[in-house]
Parts: C-alpha cells; structure tokens; sequence
C-alpha cells in the first residue's frame, strides 16, 4: 500500500483524485455548516421557529445518503451532487451540536444583561455566540469527515473524478492496495481537520468557557 503512494505509475491518479474529493467535501462541509449555524442563530432569535429547525434537521438525517444521491441525480447536476452530498452529511450534527450550545442556560449572565437592558441580538452577539464557539469547533470535528464521506458516497452516483469513482475502479479490478491506499488516504485529511478543530475547541474553551 505504501509504494502505491509513491509509485510514479499510479500515485498522481491517487493524489489527483484525492484532491478532488478534499475539496468537494470541504466545499459541502462549509455549506452544511453554514446552514447550520444559521439556523441554530435564527431558532436562538425567534424560539418559535427551533421545533421546526429540529424536526428539518432530523429529516434530514433520517434520510440514508444511498436514498438522497440518485434524488440529488435527478435534480442537481452531476457535477455538484458530491458536494450536495457533503453538505448534507455535514448539517445534523453541526446543527444539534451549535443549537444545543446556544440554547444552554447561563443564569448569572443572562440576569446581568437583563439588568442592563441589553437588547436580545447584543445577548446572542456577546454572550451566547462567544460561549458557543468551542461547540463550532467540536461540530467541525463531526462535521467535516461526515463530509468528507457524503462527498465519496456522491462520487459514487456517475461522478468521473475523485476518491469514488477509484475506490469503484479500484473493485472491479481487484487492485487492492490501491484500494488501501485510497481508503487510507482519504482518513488523512478528516483526521488533519478533527485534531485541528478539537486544539481550537480547548483554546476557545479556556478562553469563553463560561
């Protein structure tokens, strides 16, 4: 496995593809996360709308990713459907993690902002947002291999390029330490992110943690 990374005959398939997975993934990751942290936001300003939130968020989950990619086939262009696909992997438990975060009481300060009539977005901007920021952090270490995966799943469903397409290829002719090798590989990045998002957690614990 370790001489396919270097072998000059199959290694620039193998880091081509790669790359091409790595960015798709983290291109649905931001999206999925985005989404998130504004619907987490939007359920801490208008309360009414964080059952629906849960509910949209629990679908979405509910629905295996084998199901959604030929949907996603149907509807998006081939082009898009792997980061379509990591973008919705990314979603749940960016948004559980986030909303939780920004929903956990902080009894002492809250009262303080009351008493100094401090209005509900100045509560969520310098109170709730920074106490949330090490929750962002831990759903980074969810949410990006999450990704990362719903971007090969989606490559899977007719894409021609990225770590899918090889893995497929790499099946149907019994090539197994490239197989490996692809596997393997594509664990580096997503363990990349999670140590870096789990060190930026522990910082911004110590220093919102409230």
């Amino acid at each position: 496995m370790l001489w396919v990374i270097v072998d000059p005959a199959r290694a620039p398939r193998l880091w081509g593809a790669l790359g091409v997975t790595v960015q798709e993934g983290l291109l649905g990751g931001v999206i999925g996360i985005s989404a998130a942290v504004a619907t987490a936001v939007l359920s801490r300003l208008m309360p009414v709308t964080r059952r629906p939130a849960e509910r949209f968020a629990v679908l979405v989950e509910a629905v295996p990713v084998v199901a959604l990619g030929p949907l996603l086939m149907v509807l998006l262009p081939r082009a898009v459907v792997p980061a379509a696909l990591a973008a919705t992997a990314a979603y749940f438990a960016a948004f559980v993690v986030i909303c939780s975060a920004l929903w956990t009481r902080r009894a002492a300060q809250e009262d303080l902002f009351a008493v100094l009539g401090a209005r509900r977005i100045a509560v969520l901007a310098q109170l709730e947002a920074p106490a949330a920021l090490p929750a962002v952090f831990a759903a980074l270490q969810l949410a990006i291999p999450a990704a990362l995966l719903g971007a090969v799943i989606g490559e899977w469903f007719g894409s021609a390029r990225g770590i899918g397409p090889l893995l497929i290829n790499s099946m149907q002719n019994y090539d197994i330490p490239l197989l490996w090798a692809a596997g393997v590989l594509t664990a580096v990045p997503a363990s990349i992110v999670y140590g870096g998002a789990a060190s930026l957690a522990r910082r911004s614990a110590a220093r919102f943690g409230l």
